[in-house]
């Protein structure tokens, strides 16, 4: 009985390293990145500022489109051998990413992966958060700035007044 229960055992680990084997992420970047680097590099000191070419008519700002995103960074990837990809793609976890990744003609890449979680289920909401995610997903791997930034005050300041319209909020230090 003890060899039975030994086998179940063995057997029964054997089945946790598996499934901790199929749960592993997979690599975010190539082994080598030399190529891709010296390519950015180049490319980030040809790349303008984005352009402030869309208004937010709810907090009154203006903001860098995904075209606007998509002009500043494309021409100066192009010319060094860089290129951008962004993919949908749902996990065995049923969770939807979007993927981007920075691209070398030597084969050298980077990815970023960010959860799909649009606050409303309908096709405008979805189309409009994944539109976002991949400008800023776009912006930040490549390292591309619009002219206009207030360093998170708005999002504090949001933050400020909810905290100030809860009579009853419990603060952590």
């Amino acid at each position: 009985m003890e060899s039975q229960q030994f086998a179940a055992a063995i057997q029964q680990l054997s089945n946790q390293i598996s499934a901790l084997k199929k749960s592993e992420p997979k690599p975010l970047r190539s082994e080598e990145l030399k190529d891709l680097f010296a390519a950015l590099s180049k490319a980030q000191a040809e790349m303008e500022t984005a352009e402030l070419s869309s208004e937010n008519p709810f907090f009154k700002t203006r903001y860098a489109d995904l075209a606007a995103i998509v002009k500043a960074s494309r021409p100066a990837l192009t010319k060094h051998g860089l290129s951008i990809i962004q993919q949908i793609i749902t996990h065995d976890d049923s969770q939807t990413m979007l993927h981007t990744m920075l691209c070398h003609n030597s084969g050298q890449w980077v990815e970023s992966r960010v959860r799909i979680v649009p606050p409303k289920n309908d096709v405008q909401s979805i189309g409009s958060y994944i539109t976002y995610l991949r400008r800023y997903s776009i912006a930040a791997i490549c390292g591309i700035v619009s002219s206009d930034d207030d360093d998170g005050e708005m999002a504090v300041a949001h933050n400020r007044t909810n905290q100030a319209k809860t009579p009853h909020s419990t603060k952590y230090y």
